[in-house]
C-alpha cells in the first residue's frame, strides 16, 4: 500500500436515475445517450488527470500532487472543457433525435453535469490486479455528490481544492455548508453553471414539421448505418 497526495475529480450526471427508468422501451436509447455524454466528458480528461472508475452515471478521476508545480489551474481548465463537451454532445442529441417519440429522447435536456473537485491524502492498493484509491478523502469527495445546493449543474470545490486555486478563479464562487453523512459539517464552494433559463421544448406537432433527416441521423448515431442499402435516403 502506498500513501499519496492526490487531486480527486468526480463528474456526475444529474437526473440519471429518473432518465433511465422512464420506460422500458426507452432504456436502450437512454443508456446509449448517457454513454455518449460520459464519453464526451472522458475525452477531455487529459494528463495529469487519470481515469479511475466508471460508475454508470459518473466517472471518477485523480491526479498526483506535484510539489514542484501547481496543476490546480490545469485541472480546473479540464473541468470547464468537460462541461462544454457534455453540453455540446447533449445539444447534438437534442437536435438529431428531435423526431424520436421515446421518453428518453424527449427528456435529454433534463440531464445536467456536476463536477466535484477535492485534494488530499489517499491510499493506493491493488485489488484483483487493478489499482484502487481509498481513504477518508475519497469518501469525502463522494459524500459531496449528495448536497442541498440549489442547482443541478455546477462545479463544487472543497476548501482544500480552493486553497490551491488562483485568486482570479476564486472570484464568483459561492460558499456552501453541508452536514455530510459520517463526516459532520463541512464547507465547500460552488460555481452555478445553470445561469440561463431552460428553453421551452417544442411541441410534438412542431417536431413533426422538421426535416426527417434529423431522425435518420439519430438512428444512425445510435445504432450505425444499416447493412441494407435504401434508395433516396440521405447519408
Amino acid at each position: 500500500m502506498e500513501i499519496q497526495q492526490l487531486y480527486f475529480v468526480i463528474a456526475d450526471i444529474s437526473g440519471y436515475t429518473k432518465f433511465v427508468t422512464l420506460h422500458r422501451q426507452s432504456l436502450l436509447h437512454a443508456e446509449k445517450i448517457v454513454g455518449n455524454l460520459l464519453e464526451a466528458v472522458i475525452s477531455e480528461a487529459k494528463a495529469p488527470l487519470q481515469i479511475h472508475e466508471l460508475l454508470g452515471d459518473a466517472v471518477t478521476m485523480y491526479a498526483p500532487v506535484d510539489p514542484s508545480q501547481s496543476i490546480t489551474e490545469q485541472i480546473y481548465a479540464q473541468m470547464q472543457k468537460m462541461h462544454a463537451a457534455f453540453n455540446g454532445t447533449e445539444s447534438d442529441h437534442i437536435s438529431e433525435c428531435s423526431l424520436c417519440a421515446c421518453e428518453a429522447c424527449n427528456n435529454i435536456d433534463k440531464l445536467k453535469l456536476k463536477i466535484i473537485a477535492h485534494v488530499g491524502e489517499a491510499a493506493f492498493t491493488k485489488v484483483g490486479g487493478m489499482k484502487k484509491i481509498s481513504g477518508e478523502n475519497v469518501i469525502l469527495t463522494h459524500r459531496w455528490l449528495k448536497n442541498s445546493i440549489p442547482s443541478r449543474e455546477y462545479f463544487l470545490l472543497t476548501e482544500e481544492f480552493v486553497s490551491t486555486l488562483d485568486e482570479k478563479l476564486r472570484a464568483g464562487l459561492l460558499r456552501h455548508k453541508e452536514n455530510l453523512e459520517g463526516l459532520g459539517a463541512r464547507t465547500a464552494f460552488y460555481r452555478n453553471l445553470n445561469t440561463s433559463p431552460e428553453a421551452s421544448k417544442p411541441s410534438f406537432i412542431s417536431k413533426l414539421k422538421k426535416n426527417t433527416e434529423l431522425n435518420l441521423h439519430c438512428v444512425i448515431r445510435m445504432f450505425g448505418k444499416p447493412k441494407r442499402e435504401f434508395r433516396n435516403l440521405p447519408d
